[in-house]
């Protein structure tokens, strides 16, 4: 069996990230907002701990999840083969 073509992608661009600095950005006025300058961030306003939670939790998750997302692509006289890890 001969290897006709293989390609391994990274999710690793500059504009993935900036986009989750903006919106991190956003959270964290939320959390200066509401701790430092004691003003209710929204019109129901969360507790200061879930704040923090709901800031810090989901972007930890979505940069460690963009560090390890691979695209592994490869064909040959098989046929056509991918793999998109960590799902599959």
């Amino acid at each position: 069996m001969e290897m006709q073509f293989k390609e391994s992608k990274r999710f690793n661009q500059w504009w993935i990230y900036a986009l989750l600095i903006f919106l991190l950005g956003i959270s964290v006025w939320a959390v200066y907002q509401q701790i430092i300058l004691g003003i209710p961030f929204g019109n129901k306003p969360v507790s200061n701990t879930m704040l923090i939670l709901t800031t810090l939790a989901p972007f930890g998750f979505a940069t460690l999840l963009f560090r390890i997302l691979k695209l592994e692509t490869e064909i040959n006289e098989e046929g056509f083969r991918y793999r998109f890890f960590p799902f599959h």
